[in-house]
């Protein structure tokens, strides 16, 4: 199996994906000032930088714009073109002494299909967000990069696709839920794939033809794992105490239990958001208050019961909790790894933007670890490198910039090489294909 490099946790959309309506919504309800209410990642960033921000935030913002309105495809390629001018290329791919083929990219597909609704709008009935809509939009793109003359056919881009129980979907004409998705796209899944096998199917459909511009004609294999996102109303564990707005408790409760049976049947690896919430923003694409959307994301309250009982679940927690401090989260998330020894992973997507901000998170990992070497070498072998693209465009200049500062930051010591290696190429790929 060759060795690559990957970015764990980007993505890849336009403007007419999320819901914006019901991040409207939820802030009008907590009163909170335009510019602070719209101080949200995506698009209420972009308009609260444009009230409020300096010339070089302005353009940072048209930055993002010029990303959510291109051809995803061209986008691609820009990332390429990104990687080729950034440290990490140098006559190919490479860290240190070691060659790397290929860059994979895993953008991780979000379903904004909310479920709420409000009865005062001139249009009742709910804002109408499919996630197959955005897949298709994703995968357009992918076709479009390997079509594209300036691609250099440096990238793999292998999805996660963004599910909710709530929700119902349509595939082959039929209205279906999100395991149906699940048990069709990882069919030839197995839990006995080794890493090369898991590989090949997945690279394999990556190079396909098979995709004709619609959710059906998406190849078996396309996916390399699931993303879920409690800020979006996702509840991880239901226990019927929570007013979400549902008619059948249990049979969601059924639903979520089945995902998590199908994920470990199938060795297929889970990405939740994991970032908390503060008291005006923060935490992401949020629809709910923050006492119930950090409820929800928390790793010490609704993913406890879920670890409890679904104990080889392969669960990145996204973002570390949201900062590289030591924190409450920080060390529930630490605490997993201890217990579970192999399957729970971070990644440090949107977190590291600095010098100082890798120094933070190796402070961090000395703290929590209680500068025992072997529970830092334990750790590090949990860590994966994202960036959170496009989102992170907001404080990175370009996605080779972003590239460039987990190179060339002086974090990690005498084997900084070798712990980059693990971030962004071992641990990736043990989470991706590994039992």
């Amino acid at each position: 199996m060759n060795k690559n490099l990957y970015d764990i946790h980007c993505h890849a959309m336009n403007l007419s994906h999320p819901d914006l309506y019901a991040f409207i919504k939820r802030f009008r309800r907590a009163m909170i000032p335009l510019s602070i209410a719209l101080s949200i990642p995506g698009i209420g960033t972009i308009l609260s930088v444009i009230l409020n921000g300096s010339p070089s935030k302005v353009k940072k913002v048209k930055d993002m714009l010029s990303i959510l309105e291109a051809d995803i495809g061209d986008v691609f390629c820009k990332m390429e073109s990104d990687i080729i001018e950034s440290k990490l290329y140098n006559n190919g791919l490479k860290i240190g002494d070691t060659q790397y083929e290929k860059f994979v990219l895993c953008p991780l597909i979000m379903d904004f299909n909310t479920g709420l609704n409000d009865e005062s709008v001139y249009c009742v009935s709910k804002p109408k967000k499919p996630m197959e809509d955005q897949a298709v939009d994703l995968f357009n793109g992918i076709k479009k990069y390997k079509e594209k003359p300036q691609g250099q056919g440096l990238l793999q881009i292998f999805p996660f696709i963004g599910i909710n129980p709530l929700n119902t979907y349509c595939l082959k004409g039929k209205s279906v839920y999100a395991i149906d998705l699940l048990e069709y796209f990882f069919a030839e899944f197995s839990k006995e794939d080794t890493p090369e096998e898991r590989y090949s199917k997945v690279k394999e459909a990556f190079y396909s033809d098979k995709f004709i511009g619609s959710f059906d004609s998406i190849p078996e294999n396309s996916f390399a794992g699931v993303k879920l996102y409690p800020p979006l109303n996702f509840n991880p564990y239901p226990d019927g105490k929570e007013n979400i707005n549902i008619d059948n408790e249990k049979k969601l409760l059924d639903e979520t239990k089945r995902i998590y049976d199908f994920c470990i049947k199938k060795n297929i690896p889970v990405i939740t958001h994991c970032s908390k919430a503060g008291r005006l923003m923060g935490g992401g694409y949020r629809v709910m208050g923050r006492d119930i959307h950090n409820n929800f994301t928390s790793p010490g309250e609704k993913w406890d019961a879920v670890l409890s009982d679904y104990n080889k679940l392969k669960l990145d927690f996204a973002h570390f909790g949201g900062s590289v401090k030591n924190g409450e989260w920080q060390r529930d998330i630490y605490n997993y790894i201890k217990s579970y020894k192999k399957n729970i992973y971070i990644d440090i997507s949107d977190i590291c933007h600095t010098n100082r901000d890798y120094n933070k998170l190796e402070k961090t990992i000395d703290k929590l670890c209680n500068n025992d070497a072997t529970s830092k070498k334990n750790f590090y072998k949990h860590i994966l490198f994202g960036s959170d693209f496009f989102i992170n465009m907001i404080t990175a200049d370009s996605y080779g910039q972003y590239l460039n500062m987990f190179c060339n930051n002086d974090a990690f010591g005498v084997n900084a090489i070798q712990i980059k290696q693990k971030f962004i190429s071992e641990n990736p790929e043990r989470f991706l294909f590994g039992k």
